[in-house]
């Protein structure tokens, strides 16, 4: 038989013979790790947040594992240019993000980690009778709870003038003397240094309660009787103000020394329109305040407050399109991240009254650090309406308030949120 032979056939051989030689830089799966190049855009993520992670020459065929602080974080979509993972729940404040192709481990980098999420764990119940609408305040290791209401009905309207101490250090109740004053108060109490501050609606006198002491000192009146929200920073006692004649808002600062108020902000916050706050807090030196305008019914934005300028900063608005409940209160303020609840909305006649719009079990989270908000759903056993909430000791607490149940129920029980 004649043999053919074809040389175009010894060139494809050549070429064969050629590619099969091993890469030194290529690992058994064709990766060559001194190619890849990784980087991950954001500076922070929130547990069980889902990033991206971009690059080039991504050896997806040989990934073994991507690691925070050595835990295991899960991917999907891997391609060659990037990398989806899931951020695990880690216990640290950061994270080194560690990406390894078969033998060779590529450190990314470093990046803030936040909690994203959260459980809610029954501390000891409330010992007096449940109200909504109580007011909330610490000195040292202790939370103060005053006065609070049943929904009023025309037939029995009924407000608690009873205080009650909840010590962090025991996780107990403590039932100490009532006080009238604090049956009535008006419009939102401030916090001070060793009690708080409110205006008695009876008499309109500005006190100072001391509840270490058990005393009402009369305080000077500021300029602005307008009072809105109280709130502290490094330990003093601020107030701001929506004034509805030409809508300006109004920061004022109380001095303890000379007893008198200082206006530390004057400014046109929202021209021909009516604002108030869904809450303040403070992080780091800075008063934070969420507000709702008028003109913006589905959005919550949060403004900076500097004391050292004496100036606001507009930060991020949060969207509240999705939410049946279009307000939001602040519940406590953990570490850099101040957690807001739905309102709801309940409706009282002269028999009877109900929850309209149940609060949902949504956590709105603004971080102060990123100054972006963050949603959770840690599900929560009755999301009350109009509860109470303090931060004590770097923790947070909520309880008492409304649910609707075959009727409108006013529970005792009181609730930590665990962060994770």
């Amino acid at each position: 038989m004649k043999k053919f032979y074809y040389p175009w056939f010894m060139a494809i051989l050549v070429a064969f013979s050629c590619s099969d030689e091993a890469d030194p830089n290529e690992d058994e799966n064709g990766c060559n790790t001194s190619a890849t190049t990784l980087t991950l855009e954001n500076t922070w993520a929130y547990t069980g947040q889902t990033l991206t992670l971009k690059g080039s020459q991504i050896c997806k065929g040989g990934l073994t594992s991507v690691t925070l602080n050595g835990i295991a974080a899960s991917t999907s979509g891997v391609t060659e240019s990037s990398i989806l993972l899931t951020v695990p729940e880690i216990t640290e404040d950061s994270a080194t993000l560690v990406v390894t192709f078969g033998d060779s481990p590529i450190t990314v980098g470093k990046i803030a980690i936040f909690p994203g999420n959260g459980t809610w764990k029954e501390v000891e119940s409330f010992p007096g009778t449940g109200r909504v609408a109580a007011h909330a305040f610490t000195v040292g290791n202790k939370a103060y709870v005053v006065g609070g209401e049943q929904y009023r009905l025309e037939y029995d309207p009924k407000n608690y003038s009873d205080i009650h101490s909840f010590d962090l250090a025991t996780g107990t109740w403590t039932t100490l003397p009532s006080q009238d004053k604090l049956d009535d108060i008006q419009y939102e109490p401030a916090p001070a240094k060793n009690g708080f501050i409110f205006l008695y609606e009876a008499t309109q006198v500005l006190y100072y309660y001391n509840p270490i002491t058990n005393e009402f000192n009369t305080m000077a009146e500021p300029a602005f009787r307008s009072f809105n929200h109280g709130f502290m920073i490094n330990g003093e006692t601020y107030y701001a103000q929506a004034k509805i004649e030409g809508n300006y808002l109004y920061i004022i600062k109380y001095n303890e020394p000379g007893d008198d108020w200082e206006l530390m902000n004057y400014s046109m916050y929202a021209e021909n329109e009516q604002f108030h706050f869904m809450g303040a807090f403070e992080v780091d030196g800075k008063g934070y305040l969420a507000i709702k305008r008028s003109s913006k019914y589905e959005e919550i934005q949060m403004i900076s407050f500097d004391p050292a300028t004496k100036t606001i900063e507009n930060l991020p608005a949060l969207s509240l399109a999705s939410a049946q409940s279009k307000e939001l209160s602040h519940l406590f303020t953990i570490g850099k991240l101040a957690y807001f609840a739905e309102r709801g909305s309940a409706t009282t006649d002269n028999q009877t009254s109900w929850v309209d719009t149940p609060p949902s079990d949504r956590l709105y989270i603004f971080n102060a650090a990123t100054k972006q908000w963050h949603t959770t759903t840690p599900s929560h056993p009755g999301m009350p309406l109009d509860g109470t909430s303090f931060t004590l000791g770097g923790r947070g607490f909520l309880g008492l308030g409304a649910v609707q149940q075959s009727t409108i129920t006013y529970p005792q029980k009181f609730y930590e949120f665990i962060p994770k």
